[in-house]
């Protein structure tokens, strides 16, 4: 009967230590710690034993051999970890707690330079701001990096405190996110493990809609990825005798644009060949003997067809192509389309918007240029706002209305009706059975209902009211002129610079001329000539009518 030696299921080889090397003391000892309480020496590393008293009996002088015994294990593996140039700074050491605070001396400082660094570390903590050019990956990794640096040097963090400050310091990209979490979950019991899900699945969908974005950007576009075998196929089936370019007879170029072919000459030959032609010859007509081409239309003048190919002779526009190529692009003429057309009298309802915005200038009636603020879009994107005014629209009784605290915001191209300032100005909004119904609450009128469109938006047409008088508007420059006594420009300039005046508006270089500032600097102004002058005596008597009054003077002499 033959013999085996059997094999254990698990083998106890000795794990692989970390090669301390004179950098990174803080995770080398976070990995060594994590070693020693593995194998129940971490305590004996950190708190050292006691040396034998002068007279000991046997069972301290058992325990005293046990701990020595395993505190040999323990110097072992720090000499293990540590390289050769780093060891002759254990040589000589007897404990394991001797080299362990050795290392830490040397490497991790005294309680000043700790002191020191975590003030550093703390500052650095506090500056966190995402770059715009990181990930959520590498953000998370440098606020871990840190976080960990500050909890190994002994100070507490907590999990609250870096979620928080994570929110506050993401970029404008991710405001929708941070304003979601904040609201619909507990900052208290929140982790960064969850915190990092969360925005990582919301970077996702950033991505998929700027996939979606990409598609629209390639509006009336066409592109064509017609390999060479397709073409060289199409040219072996009709046998190289093809009317004008690659694809044949018919009305358009390489491009489908309109029109009739560029040549009408007979190709033979394959692709390569005839590339090479088409470089060296004429676009026109595909010859190479002349410099200005005679091949144009008599009628038109243009050299993309002929005269009798011109459509210009039946005095309409239409044109069909008599041959397509079979070979089509991914996207051919992709059309973005918008039911609505973009009209300034066309007011979009908006529950996300913060205010009354719109791009057009004109249709304000009076607008303060001194507002300077930035509203944030919905795609993250910041907008400068130049302006806040009035705007008069006309209702359906011929009635004026006024729109207050619109905002300029030159680079919107659609006109957006808050709803929230709708509600604040007494107005109540009900979006159902899809219309906005808007209400007065005080006399209860419906002043608009509003349908919702195809594309779920909820347009609003307010024509634009004409007023007469609506240019004559005193510049804000030359009105503040007025208001502090006819003050010049430098003078303005300097109270806005400092903010010495509350509501001052931005002020002009250039202020229009003052006629009272005018007269006041003449030095002399001539009086004009009477056209009568007295003659005889007491013609003309110059007297005081002053009086009668009541109350004697300060002599006691009254004016009768």
């Amino acid at each position: 009967m033959a013999s085996s030696t059997s094999t254990p299921f698990f083998s106890y080889s000795q794990p692989t230590l970390p090669i301390f090397d004179g950098e990174h003391y803080d995770y080398w000892s976070s990995q060594m710690q994590t070693f020693f309480i593995s194998q129940d020496l971490w305590e004996l590393v950190e708190g050292g034993y006691e040396d034998l008293p002068e007279n000991p009996n046997e069972a301290q002088q058992k325990l005293h051999k046990e701990n020595k015994k395993i505190d040999a294990l323990a110097l072992r593996y720090i000499h293990a970890a540590v390289s050769k140039t780093i060891f002759p700074c254990l040589y000589g050491l007897k404990k394991s707690k001797e080299a362990w605070d050795t290392l830490k001396q040397g490497f991790l400082g005294n309680e000043k330079v700790v002191a020191v660094r975590l003030q550093n570390l703390w500052r650095d903590f506090d500056n966190l701001e995402m770059q715009k050019t990181e990930n959520i990956q590498v953000y998370f990794s440098r606020v871990t990096e840190i976080v960990n640096q500050i909890r190994s040097l002994g100070d507490t963090l907590e999990e609250k405190r870096v979620v928080r400050k994570v929110l506050r310091s993401m970029t404008e990209k991710y405001n929708s996110a941070t304003f979601i979490i904040e609201e619909s979950k507990d900052l208290s019991t929140l982790t960064m493990h969850e915190l990092m899900g969360s925005l990582e699945s919301h970077d996702q969908k950033l991505k998929r809609n700027a996939n979606t974005d990409q598609l629209v950007d390639q509006a009336f576009q066409s592109q064509l990825n017609i390999s060479n075998k397709q073409y060289q196929g199409e040219s072996e089936k009709r046998g190289g005798n093809q009317r004008g370019h690659q694809y044949g007879r018919g009305r358009g170029t390489q491009n489908f644009s309109r029109g009739r072919g560029q040549s009408r000459g007979r190709g033979r030959g394959q692709y390569q060949n005839y590339q090479q032609r088409l470089n060296n010859s004429c676009r026109i007509c595909g010859k190479s003997n002349h410099q200005e081409c005679y091949f144009k239309c008599k009628r038109c003048r243009n050299s993309n067809h002929s005269q009798k190919d011109c459509w210009h002779q039946n005095g309409n526009n239409t044109n069909e192509a008599n041959f397509t190529a079979n070979a089509e692009g991914e996207q051919l003429f992709l059309t973005c389309m918008d039911p609505q057309n973009k009209s300034s009298n066309l007011w979009f309802l908006d529950s996300g918007c913060s205010n009354h915005m719109t791009g057009n200038k004109d249709m304000f009636i009076k607008l303060d240029m001194g507002v300077a603020n930035q509203v944030t879009l919905g795609d993250g994107k910041k907008a400068n706002v130049e302006g806040r005014g009035v705007i008069a629209v006309n209702s359906k009784a011929n009635n004026t209305k006024y729109i207050h605290d619109v905002l300029y915001v030159p680079n919107l191209t659609h006109n957006l009706l808050s709803v929230g300032q709708l509600v604040q100005r007494g107005y109540s909004t009900t979006f159902d059975n899809g219309e906005c119904i808007v209400t007065d609450k005080k006399s209860g009128t419906i002043l608009a209902k509003v349908q919702m469109a195809d594309n779920k938006v909820f347009p609003l047409h307010m024509p634009q009211k004409k007023l007469a008088l609506q240019a004559n508007v005193m510049d804000e420059s030359y009105l503040w002129h007025l208001r502090y006594g006819h003050l010049n420009q430098k003078g303005l300039q300097l109270l806005k610079q400092k903010d010495m005046v509350v509501g001052l508006p931005h002020i002009d270089r250039n202020i229009q001329v003052c006629e009272g500032c005018k007269y006041g600097k003449m030095h002399h102004l001539p009086f004009s000539k009477t056209s009568w002058r007295a003659k005889a005596p007491l013609e003309l008597v110059h007297a005081d009518i002053f009086g009668p009054t009541r109350n004697p003077s300060l002599q006691n002499k009254s004016i009768s």
